[in-house]
């Protein structure tokens, strides 16, 4: 399996390498997603999985560069702007019910144009020391 323009990911506690985009991002023009999960560590088999995007992808998505954040417990792809904008949003990508989710997270401030980087699952501990 070639490396290039590929995110690593972890798929229901299995290692998954989502392909990615010719540019290394998901856009608007992306019609669908490609996974490929490591099922037998020891046979080094491994299931590919393609999930077309609905319609509605392309509508929220549009000229937007994301970039793969990762996956959660339920199944959902999570998608984040390369790219720092107004509003600044997360898209969850609902593999079974083939429905897509923006949530927009409100504080982040009128910047535009920084890049972002965007993690899965951190915890940070507020308690002071």
């Amino acid at each position: 399996m070639e490396i290039k323009w590929r995110a690593l990911i972890n798929c229901n506690g299995k290692l998954g390498v989502l392909r990615q985009d010719h540019n290394g991002c998901f856009s608007g023009t992306t019609r669908s997603l490609e996974l490929w999960v490591l099922d037998d560590v020891k046979k080094l088999k491994w299931l590919r999985q393609i999930y077309v995007l609905p319609p509605l992808w392309k509508n929220l998505v549009a000229n937007t560069r994301l970039n793969i954040v990762g996956m959660t417990g339920n199944g959902e792809f999570v998608f984040s702007p390369a790219v720092l904008r107004d509003p600044f949003y997360i898209l969850y990508y609902n593999v079974e019910k083939s429905t897509i989710v923006r949530v927009i997270i409100q504080g982040i401030g009128p910047v535009s144009g920084q890049e972002i980087y965007t993690f899965i699952d951190h915890v940070e501990d507020l308690k002071r020391m």
